[in-house]
């Protein structure tokens, strides 16, 4: 995440409306979560009040279900995906 350069991770971020969640962090939400095969979004939500790794991944803050499947179904997440080292990785 970190070598993902600050420009391409804010590229398509709105400048009107309510702060959004900064997106390389709602990414390392979304590979810890996959990493432990959690998938649903609803699921994610609940590790990000149970689990103190996945709580510190998100600076403690509350993010709906909603926000994160509206994130991780996004162009820009793809393309933040895409752009990651971690299309490299092979099992």
């Amino acid at each position: 995440m970190d070598s993902i350069p600050e420009e391409v991770l804010l590229d398509n971020t709105a400048q009107t409306g309510r702060p959004a969640y900064h997106p390389a962090m709602m990414l390392k939400i979304l590979l810890f979560a996959y990493s432990r095969k959690v998938f649903s979004g609803r699921k994610i939500e609940l590790m990000l009040e149970e689990n103190l790794p996945m709580m510190v991944l998100a600076e403690y803050q509350k993010i709906s279900y909603h926000t994160i499947n509206n994130f991780r179904s996004s162009d820009h997440a793809n393309q933040l995906i895409k752009k990651s080292s971690f299309t490299s990785l092979t099992y």
